[in-house]
């Protein structure tokens, strides 16, 4: 008898060559994460015959898709592997410490693919999911936990399960860099903030991608196309006069910066969001002990001339190929 367990559980993240294709010399990544729940979405028919039985026939698998949910620490050298799914490849510079600079565009972003193994004593199980593309990513800047979310949608799991790993040589794991809540920092003007205390950051990247099981005679997706990407999250602060409530309920828009550092400071990651703008707040008077602004929705918008939104991360990794 043998028992599965979590901890025996890991995942390899491929860029692929084309969608659907992890390339003919496939080089895996293993990743760090805490949660993960890849699957299948099968789309299952009901026979609707008409017969003396009392219970219905079997249902009809017609097609599947795939999809996962996946949570991680926020580690400032994984966190560029995550971007390059979320926004295509960086421009890199520097040696010993790297500079990669992301930039919101509508260019087309990478496949993936994904091998989850499970392993009970010698006996492994492969679950290989390929045409993955990442449709949302999200963090809280300021929480202590300092996770992050992903959410995946692909093409479908490779049938009848692998015996065989993808890539038996896997890339080891980033070293972990974990981004320190209390090097945080937002504002709104470099280096200064008129957005007020804030003590709570939060921000929500999606690719609004969408797909389509094409006439190709093969089971899933045959293309995944992107939609409108956007960028919004909520700030939380102190009720203070010509701050955060005051912009908000003005309809003022605001540039905002979010900045994260490892605990030594050598690592980095700016977010750089040039033009937001806020849902209007309720006044929410519920305390004794002073006034606070609480889930304040904002949402990263166009504006004519305006510099690109970009995350530019400083890390120990030379790329993400």
């Amino acid at each position: 008898m043998f028992v599965y367990h979590g901890r025996t559980a890991t995942l390899a993240g491929y860029f692929e060559s084309a969608f659907r294709t992890p390339g003919a010399t496939p080089q895996g990544q293993l990743l760090k994460f805490s949660t993960m729940n890849p699957g299948q979405e099968a789309v299952l028919e009901e026979n609707p015959t008409i017969q003396a039985n009392a219970l219905t026939d079997k249902r009809t698998e017609m097609d599947s898709s795939a999809s996962m949910e996946l949570s991680a620490i926020l580690c400032l050298n994984d966190i560029g592997w995550w971007l390059k799914a979320l926004l295509g490849s960086p421009t890199t510079t520097g040696t010993g410490t790297y500079t990669h600079t992301f930039t919101l565009n509508l260019n087309d972003r990478p496949s993936l693919a994904f091998e989850a193994t499970v392993t009970a004593n010698a006996v492994v199980r492969y679950h290989r999911f390929i045409g993955m593309m990442l449709n949302q990513l999200s963090w809280d800047a300021l929480a202590n936990n300092q996770s992050f979310s992903a959410s995946l949608i692909g093409a479908v799991e490779v049938k009848p399960r692998p015996t065989a790993p993808l890539d038996a040589s896997l890339t080891a794991r980033f070293a972990t860099r974990r981004a320190c809540t209390k090097r945080a920092n937002v504002y709104d003007v470099s280096g200064s903030n008129t957005l007020g205390r804030l003590n709570q950051t939060t921000i929500q990247w999606a690719n609004d991608l969408t797909g389509y099981p094409l006439a190709d005679g093969q089971e899933g997706f045959g293309a995944i196309l992107l939609g409108q990407p956007a960028v919004s999250g909520t700030l939380g602060g102190l009720f203070e006069d010509g701050t955060l409530f005051d912009h908000a309920w003005g309809n003022v828009s605001k540039t905002l910066v979010i900045d994260h550092a490892d605990e030594t400071g050598t690592c980095t990651m700016k977010v750089t969001i040039p033009n937001i703008e806020f849902d209007r707040p309720k006044l929410n008077v519920n305390t004794s002990k002073g006034l606070v602004v609480e889930g304040v929705n904002w949402r990263a918008h166009y504006a004519t001339g305006a510099n690109p939104v970009t995350v530019v991360l400083v890390n120990d990794v030379p790329s993400y190929p």
